[in-house]
């Protein structure tokens, strides 16, 4: 009786604390227009790590015909929330416990008919019948302060006395808020106002406003207050070792003796931020070609066994899969496109190896490499399928490209992204409305096994001798 008495105890505990971190998310969708979306369903997604800015998805939910959405989650910890709804996001602070009703308006129409990158109305969200106290009202109401102070005070924002002033004034006018998140915010934001007095005084500005804190990467203007102070400095080796030592410390995965360099103060003090200063260096240089891929990977295996900061072992385990993301013998990237034919999905294909091209249809010199291919799928018929993805934003460039493919009498299977910005993200495709035009790589290649794994990135191309790397692969 006793023994099922506990049992019970321990159930109505569990429950109370699921209860309690318990996030309710109501709203609702409409355009400009007033009218009601086309969209059926959204994602809920969290980051934990500010500096690789990983997204998690916590749960996904539907939009009814009325553009009226309802979804629960549970946190254990106040962490900034996006709500995905394809090319419009929203994004807000959830604290645990506490219920939310968020009015998206936004241009969706126009959105339908613009395509790449940079098509996302992505912002702050706009909750509905928020007090005076509730966190995202606050952080809202301290950064307009803060602006409107340093846009209508030219001279006196240099001025020390007077910037003082102005801080110490808003622990007064914040003091009735007492989350503890907006607490560290606020003196996140009081040591962002004063960076500028400090920046020939940094080892006073560290003593001042970083030495005694804590839980730096649980607290966004914490964290962007370290990650602004230390920005470059690993990268460019301003620190107080030289190459030498950062190499010979990362081949021997002397993880401690790295840390402690990451401070003027050498002693056991403050490793918390000595940990994160070297994850924001290791976050800089993790894909510089100087450092090598296995000793970055085996330094932050190490890292990971030996940090007791949960957070921070998230962080290096997100630059781990940044470094190791499209390498050989990874898992390929999710890949679903279509054509008038049909589907394509990467991950329904184990049966051949996929020979994957992204391609502009605008370069001259890809239908030569087409002409290749041509051949390639007769000549591997039984071991390769071949796929090319046009990542053109004008798809009548791709239609007219279309027709010279017919004309050539080339039967390759061919499919555009469908301006999916996450594969371009994925593939680390370039989208040359950022970079630059005349960029000479316009084409890339990849190799993936029948289980998925990526085999060669890149791969060679098909003029270029990928028919002899391919018949030694399978040993034809």
């Amino acid at each position: 009786m006793k023994f099922t008495n506990y049992i019970f105890i321990l159930l109505i505990l569990a429950s109370f604390k699921l209860s309690a971190g318990l996030i309710t998310v109501k709203g609702n969708l409409k355009d400009y227009s007033g009218k009601i979306p086309d969209i059926n369903f959204f994602s809920v997604e969290l980051v934990e790590d500010f500096l690789t800015q990983k997204k998690v998805l916590i749960t996904e939910g539907e939009i009814d015909k009325y553009g009226n959405f309802n979804v629960s989650f549970n946190l254990d910890e106040t962490l900034l929330v996006f709500l995905d709804f394809g090319k419009v996001e929203r994004s807000f602070f959830c604290v645990p416990g506490k219920s939310y009703f968020i009015e998206v308006r936004a241009p969706f129409r126009d959105l339908s008919f613009n395509h790449g990158l940079l098509a996302k109305d992505v912002t702050r969200a706009e909750i509905k019948n928020k007090s005076i106290v509730e966190l995202n009202n606050a952080i809202d109401s301290l950064e307009n302060s803060c602006s409107d102070f340093l846009a209508q005070n030219n001279k006196e924002r240099k001025l020390y006395p007077e910037v003082k002033k102005f801080t110490d004034n808003l622990s007064t006018k914040f003091k009735y808020i007492e989350d503890n998140y907006f607490v560290n915010y606020l003196e996140g934001k009081k040591a962002e106002m004063m960076m500028y007095f400090h920046r020939t005084q940094r080892d006073k500005f560290i003593q001042l406003y970083l030495e005694n804190k804590s839980n730096f990467v649980s607290n966004l203007k914490l964290y962007q207050i370290v990650h602004s102070f230390y920005k470059g400095n690993f990268k460019n080796l301003e620190l107080t070792f030289n190459e030498r030592d950062i190499v010979s410390k990362l081949v021997n995965k002397d993880v401690k003796g790295l840390i402690n360099k990451m401070h003027h103060n050498e002693r056991g003090e403050f490793t918390e931020l000595k940990e994160l200063i070297l994850l924001i260096g290791i976050n800089e240089i993790c894909l510089m070609v100087e450092f090598k891929k296995n000793d970055l990977n085996a330094f932050l295996d190490a890292f990971i066994q030996q940090s007791i900061f949960k957070k921070h072992k998230i962080i290096a385990k997100n630059i781990k899969l940044k470094i190791n993301h499209l390498q050989n013998g990874s898992m390929v990237p999710r890949l679903m496109v279509q054509n008038k034919n049909g589907n394509f999905d990467i991950q329904d294909e184990r049966k051949n190896f996929v020979y994957l091209c992204f391609f502009k249809s605008w370069d001259e010199t890809f239908l030569q490499e087409l002409k290749v291919m041509n051949y390639l799928k007769r000549r591997f018929e039984e071991d390769l399928q071949i796929i090319c993805i046009s990542t053109d934003i004008d798809t009548n460039e791709l239609n007219d490209f279309k027709k010279q493919i017919i004309a050539n009498k080339i039967n390759v299977d061919i499919y555009h992204y469908g301006f999916d910005a996450d594969i371009l993200l994925n593939y680390r495709v370039s989208d040359y409305r950022l970079d630059r035009y005349d960029d000479s790589e316009t084409q890339k290649y990849l190799l993936v096994n029948p289980k998925g794994i990526i085999h060669a990135n890149p791969a060679r191309k098909p003029s270029k001798g990928f028919e002899h790397d391919f018949k030694q692969i399978i040993s034809k």
